[in-house]
């Protein structure tokens, strides 16, 4: 009986260590929060703006190029392609944009489809078909004239060697972005939507 307590201690005890473990290491390497005001949050803050006004440029105008995106995205493992992600990158970009694709590669899909005129592509259930296809509607282009600076609302920026997590308002939408350094610059490598207000 003793044995058996002392076995299940042991185990319980191993288990709490790995856990202990796994969270100390995810603190150590998390981005840290710097000062909104701090000069190292300024090409950041410059990168989100000049991130939302390429994009508003490339809505409002579809003939523009979309590899101006490479100048704000990047292409990392930081962002997981969903299904879609993949249907929708293959067939504007082709099935060999789907090596190391990642944030980059899919703004570029997306942009494209927007001025295809097409109908969203999604992934089908079905193996026998490529994909399917919704309804959902095109953007209005209710674009300014000219267009209007982006008015970003900072939340809080964080940052550790050469990633950053900013989080931050625009518009309706309450978004996360995740960055990554090369070269001593920044570039977007991820960002996702946490609410829209209406």
């Amino acid at each position: 009986m003793k044995k058996t307590v002392f076995v299940w201690l042991t185990f319980v005890g191993i288990v709490l260590l790995i856990i202990g473990f796994s969270i100390g290491y995810k603190l150590l390497i998390s981005p840290l929060p710097i000062s909104l005001d701090d000069p190292k949050a300024q090409p950041i803050k410059s990168l989100l703006v000049n991130s939302h006004k390429l994009e508003a440029i490339l809505f409002c105008f579809p003939e523009s190029d979309v590899n101006l995106l490479n100048e704000v995205y990047k292409d990392t493992n930081d962002y997981k392609l969903t299904k879609d992600n993949r249907v929708m990158i293959s067939k504007y970009l082709g099935e060999d944009s789907l090596n190391k694709a990642g944030y980059l590669t899919y703004k570029k899909a997306y942009f494209l489809w927007s001025k295809s005129g097409d109908p969203y592509p999604k992934a089908s259930p079905d193996p026998t078909l490529e994909y399917l296809t919704t309804i959902t509607p095109k953007p209005i282009r209710d674009c300014p004239d000219p267009l209007k600076e982006p008015e970003l609302r900072y939340i809080s920026i964080s940052i550790r060697d050469n990633k950053a997590i900013a989080d931050y308002g625009y518009g309706a939408y309450h978004l996360v972005a995740t960055l990554r350094k090369f070269d001593n610059n920044w570039f977007i490598v991820n960002s996702r939507t946490i609410s829209v207000n209406p």
